[in-house]
């Protein structure tokens, strides 16, 4: 049967890179679903507040690392997101009474 394979995985990680640098994928949202660091952003600018510039840039940083713990989890968590992009690959291919027997 079918199975993401190392080429696959590794290609499926590349577009997510990429469609992250793009900004067509804000991973960010995955954690921040809710848009509170915009929020935090955008209040900082409109009340002026004295320190706006470094809140900010502390929310671009904790944005940053948000993303970039995200896209750790490529690693640490492969098999898991492995079986998650064979079963979503799957589900578009297969009637679902086969893909309640994998």
């Amino acid at each position: 049967g079918f199975a993401v394979d190392d080429q696959i995985y590794n290609d499926f990680k590349s577009f997510v890179l990429k469609e992250q640098r793009r900004g067509n994928l804000k991973l960010e949202e995955v954690f921040d679903d809710k848009h509170l660091l915009e929020n935090i952003r955008m209040l900082s600018v409109e009340s002026n507040l004295h320190d706006s510039s470094l809140i900010q840039s502390s929310v671009a940083n904790l944005r940053e690392k948000v993303v970039q713990d995200l896209l750790s989890d490529f690693d640490t968590c492969k098999d898991i997101i492995r079986n998650e992009l064979e079963q979503n690959i799957l589900a578009r291919q297969l009637p679902d009474s086969e893909l309640i027997g994998r």
